[in-house]
């Protein structure tokens, strides 16, 4: 029974159940990250007693339930409104990113097959180990900008999501270096009035307005 259901997926259906998991997958970081927790549950709770009234033919609840939804829904776009609009503003930027990505992560996996398994910790050391010197050259980049009494506002986000506070900026994704950070915020370059984003070991965005 399996093994013919399986036979009956085609293209079509593949490209229809994957753009749904995405699209799933998407919304449940998206309200993780938008401190909205709490609204998603609340729904899946709403949504579970919904399902609970259809399969016992409760007319009035499920009719009830079904306004409920819409209105949930508009009250979502209303609240919303500005992450959803920097969400989707990021779409084809990181679907550009993704597929950017794609070569540089498939060989970075081949690279570290044939040692996958076997040098863990010495890998876990290399991490904390560049984290920490990362962190020494921004604070030794900083003290030196302080001494030159030049201004310099670094970011370096935590769990939440940064990009609906930031407004403009230029995409980087360059080495952290002394160099570089000092040749951001000098004064006389272009792009010295604003913010440096740090994420995952990179310089990510230069150049960005904060609120």
């Amino acid at each position: 029974m399996s093994i013919e259901f399986l036979k009956e997926i085609g293209i079509s259906e593949f490209l229809d159940i994957l753009f749904m998991s995405v699209l799933i997958y998407s919304v449940l970081v998206w309200f993780k990250r938008t401190k909205a927790t709490f609204v998603l549950t609340g729904i899946i709770i709403i949504g579970l007693v919904y399902l609970f009234a259809r399969m016992f033919n409760l007319v009035l609840t499920t009719f009830v339930l079904q306004a409920f939804f819409a209105v949930i829904l508009v009250a979502i776009i209303v609240i919303f409104q500005e992450e959803l609009r920097q969400l989707f503003g990021k779409v084809p930027e990181k679907l550009r990113q993704l597929f950017e990505d794609i070569p540089h992560k498939i060989r970075s996996f081949f690279e570290r097959l044939p040692i996958w398994g076997i040098n863990n910790d010495l890998e876990n050391q290399r991490t904390t180990s560049s984290i920490h010197r990362e962190i020494e050259i921004v604070a030794r980049t900083l003290i030196d900008l302080a001494r030159e009494r030049t201004g310099a506002l670094v970011v370096i986000p935590g769990k939440d999501i940064i990009i609906r506070y930031l407004d403009g900026g230029v995409d980087l994704n360059g080495e952290i270096s002394e160099p570089l950070l000092k040749s951001l915020f000098d004064k006389h370059s272009i792009g010295h009035d604003g913010a440096v984003i740090i994420e995952k070991g990179r310089i990510s965005k230069f150049s960005c307005h904060l609120p």
